[in-house]
C-alpha cells in the first residue's frame, strides 16, 4: 500500500487530488493537512511515499517545510503545486531548496497530468496474475472536516426531521456537491446512512 500526504489549505484543491488518487491503480491511503507544520508532523509519524505540497501553505514557507521533511526522511518524494504567480516561480527557481522537490505542477492542474505524475512516482513492483485477480484498486482517506461535522450533526439530529439540504447548508456546501462527497468518503449515500442510523437506534 502507498501513502500520500496532501498539504493544501484549499478545500477544493484537496478534493481534486483525492479524486485523482481514486483513479490511480493500487491501494492508496491519503492523509490531508491544511497547514505546513501539521504536514511535517504527519510525515514524521506516517512516513508517506509522496507529498503533494502547495507552495502557498500557511504557517511555514513551503520550501522550508520540504527541507525539514527531507532532513528526516530523504526518501519522501515531494511534488509542489502552485498558481501562476511570482511566489510560485520564486520557489521553482530557488537554488537552495529546489533539489528537495521532484516536480512542480502549475495550477489549475489537469486531471490527466496529476494522474500521470502520481502514477510515475508511486510505481511499485508488478503483481503476479493471481494477486491481480484478488486485489482490486482501493481508496481510503481520512474524512474531511466538513464530512466529519456532517456526521456529527446526523448523529445528533437523526431522530428529528433532518435532510441532506439542511446538513449541506450548515457546512456551506451545495446539496449536489455534499451528496457526492458524502458518498465518496462514507461509502454510502446520505439517505442510506440516515436510514441505517435510525434503524440501529430503533
Amino acid at each position: 500500500m502507498c501513502e500520500i500526504v496532501i498539504a493544501d489549505n484549499g478545500f477544493i484543491d484537496r478534493q481534486f487530488v483525492k479524486k485523482v488518487v481514486s483513479s490511480v491503480d493500487g491501494t492508496i491511503l491519503l492523509t490531508e493537512c491544511d497547514g505546513g507544520w501539521a504536514m511535517i508532523e504527519t510525515c514524521s509519524c506516517r512516513k508517506p511515499r509522496l507529498v503533494v505540497l502547495d507552495c502557498g501553505i500557511p504557517d511555514i514557507d513551503a520550501h522550508e517545510a520540504a527541507r525539514k521533511i527531507c532532513q528526516r526522511d530523504s526518501g519522501i518524494i515531494i511534488v509542489m503545486t502552485g498558481w501562476d504567480d511570482k511566489y510560485f516561480h520564486q520557489h521553482k527557481a530557488d537554488p537552495l531548496f529546489s533539489p528537495n522537490i521532484a516536480e512542480y505542477l502549475l495550477k489549475p492542474i489537469h486531471h490527466r497530468k496529476m494522474r500521470e505524475t502520481l502514477t510515475r512516482y508511486l510505481k511499485t513492483n508488478p503483481v503476479g496474475d493471481s494477486q491481480k485477480e484478488e486485489s482490486r484498486p482501493a481508496y481510503r482517506s481520512e474524512r474531511s472536516p466538513e464530512i466529519a461535522a456532517a456526521l456529527a450533526q446526523i448523529d445528533d439530529k437523526f431522530r428529528e426531521c433532518v435532510s441532506l439540504k439542511s446538513i449541506a447548508s450548515s457546512i456551506s456546501m451545495t446539496s449536489s456537491y455534499f451528496s457526492k462527497l458524502f458518498k465518496q468518503e462514507v461509502g454510502e449515500n446520505f439517505i442510506h446512512y440516515l436510514t441505517k442510523r435510525r434503524l440501529e437506534y430503533a
